[in-house]
Formats: structure tokens, sequence, C-alpha cells
């Protein structure tokens, strides 16, 4: 991906403030609840990091997510350039992930119970996945069985080496 100068610019003022890690816990409005972890429980994971600086894109939804910095109105490629720039990628499975991969971006990405990460997803990734998805678009008990059990403590977990390796945790 190649990006403008007015797109590298306003990644450079986004870095400018320092290291930081992307979290967008939002799905597009017509995606499968089966895909949405729920933004309290990335609250939960973002608040184990408080000396971390997360980053987030606010699109149409403007749901609060107080433990992040908001980067409102950004297209997606203006996004694409702040996750270029960014030490990590914390997020849905969806366009960000796929960009934090083209971009070389490590990532914690939650798929559910939906969607098989060997499908869309990347083996360099932290992929949260059942191992049986169903690969339903309606709302699924498995897939909320799935999410129930997945805790932010895991999430974090799984978070917290790649913080480390870059020097952030």
């Amino acid at each position: 991906i190649y990006f403008t100068p007015e797109e590298e610019a306003l990644a450079g003022q986004v870095a400018a403030k320092g290291p930081f890690v992307v979290v967008e816990p939002s799905v597009k409005k017509n995606a499968t609840e089966n895909k949405k972890w729920g933004l309290a429980n990335y609250d939960a994971v973002v608040r184990q990091f408080p000396t971390v600086r997360f980053v987030r894109p606010v699109f149409e939804d403007r749901r609060e997510f107080p433990v992040s910095e908001p980067l409102d109105g950004l297209t997606f490629r203006q996004l694409c350039a702040v996750i270029a720039r960014a030490d990590a990628y914390l997020g849905a499975e969806g366009g960000c992930h796929h960009a934090a991969r083209i971009l070389g971006v490590p990532a914690v990405v939650i798929f559910g119970g939906a969607v098989n990460p060997e499908i869309t997803g990347y083996p360099e990734h932290v992929n949260f996945a059942d191992p049986e998805p169903c690969g339903s678009f309606l709302p699924c008990p498995h897939c909320q069985r799935y999410f129930e059990g997945l805790t932010p403590s895991m999430v974090a977990d799984a978070l917290k080496p790649i913080l480390h390796s870059r020097g952030l945790a």
C-alpha cells in the first residue's frame, strides 16, 4: 500500500505523540452479532495496560471508549496509514486486521465463533476463534458461548508479549 503525502502526514501526527496500539472494537453496522465481543471486554483489556497509548478510530458508531484516544473522521486509507505506524493492532476480524497484516503490524484479532481464521486470518497474528466455527450470520448461541468463555485477561495475555517485544510493557 502506498500512501499519499497527506495520509503520511496525518499518520505522522499520530505517531509523533509516541508509541501506540490501534484498538478497533467495532464491526460494520451490517455485520453479524457473532463478531461482536463487546466494548466492555476491549475496555477491560486496554485497562490492563495503563502505560500504553491506545488510539481508536471513530466511525459511525461514536460509542464512548474512554481508555483510548479517539481518531475521528478518518477514511479507511488514513486509518491504514495510522496502522502502518502502530506498534500493534487489537480488534475484531475485518478490514483493519487485514490492513495490519499487509502492513506488517503484529495483531491480536477477535474472530469469535462464526468465522474461521484459516480462511480470513493470518498465522502470524494471535487469532481468538472457536475451533469449530459455525459460519452463521444469525445470532447464535454457539458464538455467544465462545465469547462468554473469552476473557479480557486471555486477550491481554496474548497482547503482552507483542507489547513487550516493542518495548511498551
